[in-house]
């Protein structure tokens, strides 16, 4: 019996997914537990595995498609099986749970592709449109990807209405011109095409899922958050010195204990001694977090990705270490799980390592608060009224406005930098 492969839901907010490449190909046998195919979603690259074993006998949803959960995108069986119930299915599958509208639905057939022998790689709707049209599919110049999609099939409705040149032709499907919007009397001429506003040297890329994620994230913290940013400068002899008498210590072991690691202890102390700071924001009511998180911003060849190191209150600076390395390892190999993400009560952001001081970082909602640390410079100042050169870093403190007030915030601006002052006594070292 024919197995349907579907668009998995790996975790709690995840509404759709990219194919990133397929492990096997039509007609390969596979076990249970293979990894089929990698998946990426709005904050990771995932692996998903066979469910039952068999031959691979059609991949439905090729790489480089995103589709929503639960969307048929391949079938495992026996050879020789019927398909055609499974692959009709497929055109309109839409995910129970999360239905959309009508004109999503023409969104998800459209990204499903069909393969044949007879017919180039078109979508369902780009083959309907075509048979309705008396178009040729062969004539019709697919989209980057190598699909023929609506888009296409329409454009070449369009342009066959439309007089142009063989080399206008040319020049407006490199550009991406619609040759039937063109204002032009009478024939149309490559210079028509080219004064259309568009550069010949111009390119566009799709934003990948992550990308489109960071700009729904952002667009909404920038808009539905009232940020403020206070800035002060820290002294950060203390905290160097405590560096350097932990490495001492734990040399033997082969751990190495960096700014970061303190940093992150010191703002779970600081965030559990500030409660009010530990909420989000939802619907007109504050949602109280239990427990300490802290998030850590991580850059890397795959972007920036905000992985959590849980209940760091209860953590020792070994442990605490330990989780940095791995989340920032997962990070740079693009193997982060759901579960590496979400529920922070804060998080914290570096910028030191590209030597930059003062900076306003923002908020990752629905957090209420983020802390931004910067490069340490050393630099004459006044101690016991003499001048004296020390280690320096500005201190960035952003919050929501509607979740504290200026004097809450400066509350834990302060408590920071007294832990600073004395980290030592305070992270019971």
């Amino acid at each position: 019996m024919a197995i349907e492969v579907y668009m998995p839901k790996m975790g709690m907010t995840m509404e759709e997914g990219t194919i990133i490449d397929w492990l096997f190909q039509e007609g390969d046998e596979v076990q249970k537990g293979d990894v089929l195919l990698n998946v990426e979603t709005d904050k990771a690259s995932l692996e998903v595995e066979a469910e039952e074993g068999g031959k691979l006998l059609k991949i439905i949803v090729d790489a480089g498609i995103t589709v929503p959960i639960k969307t048929i995108i391949g079938v495992i069986g026996q050879e020789g099986e019927n398909l055609d119930a499974i692959l009709g299915k497929a055109d309109i599958q839409v995910a129970a749970e999360n239905e959309p509208a009508a004109s999503a639905q023409v969104d998800v057939i459209e990204k499903i592709i069909i393969n044949d022998s007879e017919n180039p790689r078109s979508t369902p709707l780009a083959k309907k449109i075509a048979k309705e049209n008396g178009i040729d599919l062969f004539s019709v110049t697919p989209n980057a990807k190598g699909v023929i999609d609506e888009s296409a099939v329409t454009a070449n409705i369009n342009e066959g209405r439309v007089k142009a040149t063989p080399v206008a032709r040319k020049a407006a499907s490199e550009l991406g011109v619609d040759l039937s919007a063109l204002p032009a009397k009478g024939r149309i001429y490559k210079k028509d095409v080219l004064s259309a506003g568009v550069s010949q040297d111009a390119e566009y890329a799709e934003l990948t899922s992550k990308q489109k994620a960071a700009v729904q994230l952002l667009t909404r913290t920038w808009t539905s958050m009232p940020m403020v940013t206070n800035s002060l400068e820290l002294d950060m002899t203390e905290l160097l010195g405590l560096v350097g008498r932990l490495n001492e210590i734990y040399a033997a072991d082969g751990i190495k204990i960096t700014v970061t690691d303190l940093f992150v202890k010191i703002i779970a102390i600081v965030m559990k001694r500030n409660r009010f700071a530990a909420v989000y924001l939802e619907d007109g009511k504050f949602r109280r977090l239990n427990s300490i998180d802290i998030g850590m911003a991580v850059a890397s060849e795959y972007g920036l990705v905000v992985p959590v190191i849980r209940d760091v209150i209860h953590k020792d600076i070994k442990e605490i270490n330990k989780d940095k390395l791995e989340l920032i390892k997962k990070a740079s190999e693009n193997k982060l799980s759901p579960d590496d993400f979400g529920e922070a009560c804060t998080t914290l952001t570096n910028v030191g390592n590209y030597k930059m001081e003062v900076f306003t970082p923002l908020i990752n909602y629905p957090e209420s608060c983020i802390f931004g640390t910067a490069n340490i410079i050393k630099k004459p100042c006044v101690r016991d009224d003499e001048i004296v050169i020390r280690p320096i870093m500005w201190f960035n403190f952003t919050y929501d406005h509607r979740v504290m007030d200026g004097a809450q915030a400066a509350t834990i601006i302060n408590e920071t930098r007294e832990i600073i002052e004395t980290p030592g006594l305070a992270i019971g070292l």
